[in-house]
């Protein structure tokens, strides 16, 4: 049996034999010496600033330029919303950026296809699950209530602050259409 070197802690390195007869600790070890040896041929020590910047492996040599903010995302197949109210089901025929082409398919004679910016209340960007939808009929489909008022708060919370009173103007909202007194 060969000795092994001690480890860092003192006791011998366990050994893991494959099938080839190599083992997986060795080879680390020769790849650990390899990055070792490249280290010594630099010259061993820096001299200090002068020397050049030390970095450590792996580090960034400058920040990251700050990127524009991620598109928002659109599903291959959004519900859009359409007519008086009603959600049908669209796909995405062609992605140009800050702007998509929609084609209503099956509907193509009551809806033509059509270019809606990315940013519209007009896509849905809500819950795409089953559940959430009530199907009205003829392919138009509507939130739930749960599901719209999720919906409605998270678009205006995106409006930010004085969204609320420029809803409930317009007739959006809770309490919107309620002749009754508050």
């Amino acid at each position: 049996a060969r000795s092994r070197p001690a480890t860092r802690h003192g006791g011998a390195q366990p050994t893991m034999r494959i099938r080839d007869g190599f083992s997986s600790e060795e080879e680390e070890e020769e790849e650990v010496k390899v990055e070792s040896d490249a280290e010594e041929e630099d010259g061993g020590e820096r001299a200090g600033p002068a020397a050049g910047p030390s970095r450590k492996r792996g580090a960034a040599s400058a920040p990251a330029p700050a990127r524009a903010a991620k598109p928002l995302r659109i599903p291959k197949l959004p519900m859009v919303l359409q007519g008086r109210g009603s959600w049908y089901r669209a796909r995405v025929v062609k992605d140009a950026g800050d702007r998509v082409l929609l084609e209503f398919t099956g509907f193509e004679d009551q809806f033509p296809a059509l270019w809606l910016a990315r940013g519209t209340d007009r896509i849905w960007r809500g819950s795409y699950r089953g559940k959430d939808w009530k199907y009205l009929g003829g392919g138009a489909w509507e939130p739930k209530k749960a599901a719209g008022a999720g919906a409605r708060h998270a678009r205006k919370a995106a409006a930010g602050p004085g969204a609320h009173a420029d809803a409930a103007a317009s007739g959006e909202g809770p309490g919107a259409g309620d002749d009754s007194p508050s």
